[in-house]
């Protein structure tokens, strides 16, 4: 394979996104949801995360509550998300390969680094510390800095 001959050196800083970029998470939230309806006894329907795509959180677990007859309140539902991510994001998201060497890369070359992310600073924060790259970040901004997120974020 040939290499890209990426010039580090000529970088001002780096932001990277999280999900999918330097965690292997993508697959996580189709996971929680499989749980949490598993708690009303309730299977995932084929073509969810394809009706989710576009909701916010907030709309997602409105969602779940006509779609589903989950008689919990939003704030509960993503309360029990919440608390079902960040055990994920602690025990079962690896990072992405070959991202603690380009970490460190960037480190050597003086680079700052930052993260822009739709996922929630609490959950951010947990995946960094977990894998202890938490100290390569001089910036990050998360869903909750935005008014708007995804898809149409500020």
């Amino acid at each position: 394979m040939k290499k890209t001959g990426l010039v580090l050196s000529s970088f001002q800083a780096v932001i990277f996104d999280l999900d999918g970029t330097l965690v292997d998470s993508m697959w996580v939230w189709e996971a929680i949801d499989a749980a949490y309806l598993a708690r009303f006894h309730i299977t995932v329907p084929e073509g969810l995360q394809t009706e989710l795509n576009g909701k916010t959180i907030v709309e997602t677990a409105r969602y779940f509550q006509s779609r589903f007859g989950i008689r919990d309140e939003v704030s509960r539902i993503l309360h029990d998300w919440d608390e079902m991510a960040i055990c994920f994001y602690r025990d079962q998201i690896p990072l992405k390969p070959g991202v603690l060497p380009f970490l460190a890369k960037c480190r050597a070359y003086g680079i700052p680094l930052g993260i822009a992310s739709s996922n929630s600073k609490r959950l951010i924060e947990e995946v960094l510390h977990t894998h202890q790259i938490d100290s390569y970040f001089s910036c990050i901004r998360s869903g909750n800095d935005a008014l708007r997120s995804k898809p149409a974020p500020d």
